[in-house]
C-alpha cells in the first residue's frame, strides 16, 4: 500500500483515469465537471448523503447512536451538524487569503479533472455562495453547548417531519437514510 502511494510515476500515468469513473459512477457525478450535461432532475440528496456515508464522509450532518440519557436501557439516534469545509464559519463572512485559496483549490481541482472548463468559474462561485449560506445556519461551539439538551422524541418514520419542523431542512429523507445505513 505504501509503495503504491509513493510511486509517483504510476500515479502520473494513471492521471485522472481512476478518479473520474469513481466520481461519475460511485458518487453520481460532480456538476462542475459535467457542466451543461448535469441533470439536476436525477439528483437525490438522501441517496447522495448515504453514498458518501459508505466512504466515511458525513456531509451536512453527523449521525450515530448513544445511550439514551433519559432511559439507559435504550439507545437513541444523535444527529448533529457537520464541520464546514473551512472549519470555522467566520471564514465565510469575511474575504481573506484563506477563502481565496479555498476557491482557487476548487478551481485547480476542477481544471485538472474537467474537459469543458467554460463554467468552472461560475460553478466555483456558486458552490462557495452555497457554503456561505450553510455557514449562516451553523451553530458555534457555545450555541451547540447551549442546545446540548435539546431532544426531539419521535420514531424514525416521523423523524423527517419532526426535524424539518424544528430546523427548516426539507430535503433530507431521514427515514430512508437510517433504514439504509
Amino acid at each position: 500500500m505504501y509503495a503504491s502511494c509513493i510511486n509517483e510515476e504510476a500515479i502520473e500515468a494513471e492521471n485522472i483515469s481512476v478518479i473520474l469513473p469513481f466520481i461519475n459512477t460511485e458518487l453520481g457525478g460532480w456538476p462542475i465537471l459535467q457542466g451543461l450535461g448535469w441533470d439536476s432532475s436525477t439528483f437525490n440528496l438522501s441517496r447522495r448523503l448515504l453514498k458518501l456515508t459508505e466512504y466515511s464522509n458525513s456531509v451536512i450532518f453527523n449521525a450515530g447512536t448513544q445511550i439514551d440519557q433519559q432511559n439507559s436501557s435504550i439507545r437513541s439516534i444523535r444527529i448533529s451538524q457537520n464541520v464546514l469545509a473551512l472549519g470555522d464559519r467566520n471564514y465565510y463572512f469575511n474575504e481573506s487569503d484563506v477563502t481565496r485559496a479555498y476557491r482557487q483549490f476548487m478551481r485547480d481541482l476542477a481544471l485538472a479533472l474537467a474537459n469543458d472548463t467554460s463554467m468552472i468559474e461560475d460553478d466555483v462561485n456558486d458552490t462557495y455562495t452555497f457554503e456561505q449560506t450553510i455557514a449562516r445556519f451553523v451553530l458555534t461551539a457555545a450555541e451547540q453547548s447551549a442546545q446540548s439538551n435539546k431532544t426531539i422524541r419521535t420514531t424514525i418514520s416521523n423523524l423527517s417531519s419532526a426535524i424539518n419542523a424544528n430546523v427548516s431542512i426539507s430535503h433530507i429523507d431521514y427515514s430512508f437514510y437510517f433504514h439504509s445505513v
